[in-house]
């Protein structure tokens, strides 16, 4: 039994280090299968995100929540990622710009949303319901503009390799 402050999550995380670190064996054994393993989770989270998607929970904060949601694909992940690759000079602006626009995937925030959901939180289905909305409208942009995107940046590619 955990105690009532302790976070099991944290405790499988710092088990599995450990375990890692004491039984290579066993850590090349994960590398080698964790492929499968993070699809079949990943399939979990998508069926159970999606299950519990309604158009209450979509559209209970109206205007306020897409507003929150275009905020967050077209301001904070685009802060975010230029912020994170700060000096690097192995990615170009073009790069930087290609990966604010397409990445970080959302299944994290599928999965973060789906805890805050199980939790406590007093607002946890409206913290669920932006979140999803996000994820929804991130699905249908990202889907429509992937096969120009993905044009824009090899041709960007092409215009910088030598002939």
């Amino acid at each position: 039994m955990l105690e009532p402050e302790a976070n099991g999550f944290i405790a499988v995380f710092v088990c599995a280090i450990t375990l890692g670190i004491l039984r290579a064996d066993i850590r090349e054994c994960f590398e080698s299968r964790s492929e499968d393993v993070i699809e079949l989770v990943k399939l979990g989270i998508f069926l159970v995100f999606g299950a519990l998607l309604t158009g209450d929970v979509l559209l209970d904060d109206g205007w306020a929540a897409v507003a929150i949601a275009a905020f967050a694909l077209l301001v904070a992940r685009p802060v975010a990622v230029f912020a994170a690759l700060f000096g690097t000079r192995q990615v170009r602006s073009d790069g930087k710009a290609f990966m604010a626009w397409f990445g970080p995937k959302g299944v994290a925030t599928m999965a973060f949303s789906l805890f805050v959901l199980s939790s406590e939180i007093t607002e946890a289905e409206r913290i669920f319901g932006i979140a999803a909305l996000t994820v929804l409208i991130s699905i249908v942009a990202h889907g429509i503009s992937d096969q120009p995107g993905s044009e824009w940046i090899a041709r960007r590619a092409e215009a910088r390799s030598p002939a």
